[in-house]
């Protein structure tokens, strides 16, 4: 493989700041994902716990995480990007920590019972959809299939967004295509991010396969469909909206600290919900 190509990303070596830490360790991400659930029953009046909020965190953490770190036990694996770099550093370190919550998991999961079965079953649902995304040491996934990989994102992303709510109500189904095109529009740029990796591969993204027309189009598109499920919802979610659209209106940037702010979209929503409540 010649890795020149990938200059860029092994140049972008993580540094030791807050942004660095939190963005290369997935733990940001991780929360953001588990606020996505709990913003949802925010809104829905649905009662939760939190309890099991800290679960939700842990589990996403761990399925963010745990392809990567087996990846990186391969004897021919070489790093290539700068979190494949980060996790490489610290894989002691990760090893006994994801070893620790999967343990924790198990325990809470099925002996304290933290979930009632509904939301245990779509959690099942979830894990099983995750661990096809990279299949560690056979170079596979669905990650691998053009065009797939920000879409399948943003469907995993809002199905955690109704993880409390009932799946057959019209206002469910509002609000999971409301957060879908959202996620997608946040997922553009770490396509964008990752163009020179994809095409290398051979993988077709929006990115590399649209022009800057039809990708401006696709995301006219999607804002107009988030403004009518905005206007379709009997509940409030204008500020979630609109917190959204300015967080995205924010110029590309290859620095840490702007996928740090996109994949943070979910707690802006969160916050901004919690203060016009």
């Amino acid at each position: 493989m010649n890795k020149s190509i990938f200059q860029n990303s092994i140049n972008n070596t993580p540094s030791n700041t807050i942004f660095s830490f939190l963005y290369f360790s997935n733990l940001w991400v991780a929360l953001n994902i588990s606020i996505l659930a709990i913003l949802g029953a925010e809104i829905f009046n649905i009662k939760y716990n939190y309890t099991q909020a800290i679960n939700l965190f842990l589990l996403a953490w761990i399925s963010y995480t745990w392809p990567l770190f087996i990846t990186t036990l391969s004897p021919q694996f070489t790093p290539i990007t700068s979190k494949e770099l980060y996790f490489n550093k610290h894989k002691k370190t990760i090893s006994f920590i994801i070893i620790s919550i999967i343990l924790f998991e198990i325990f809470s999961l099925i002996y304290l019972k933290i979930f009632d079965k509904n939301i245990f079953n779509k959690l099942i649902i979830l894990g099983f959809c995750t661990s096809l995304y990279i299949i560690p040491f056979l170079n596979t996934g669905i990650r691998q299939i053009n065009f797939i990989k920000i879409i399948y994102i943003s469907l995993s992303w809002a199905f955690i967004s109704i993880l409390y709510l009932p799946l057959y109500s019209k206002e469910t189904i509002i609000y999971f295509i409301f957060q879908t095109c959202i996620i997608f529009l946040i997922t553009l740029p770490f396509d964008k991010k990752d163009i020179l990796i994809d095409a290398k591969l051979g993988l077709k993204t929006f990115e590399n396969s649209f022009s800057s027309k039809q990708l401006n189009f696709i995301k006219l598109f999607l804002t107009t469909i988030i403004l009518i499920c905005i206007q379709s919802m009997s509940l409030n979610i204008t500020p979630i909206g609109l917190v959204s659209f300015i967080l995205l209106l924010i110029p590309f940037s290859k620095k840490t600290w702007y996928f740090v702010l996109l994949d943070g979209i979910p707690f802006f929503q969160f916050i901004i919900f919690k203060l016009m409540k």
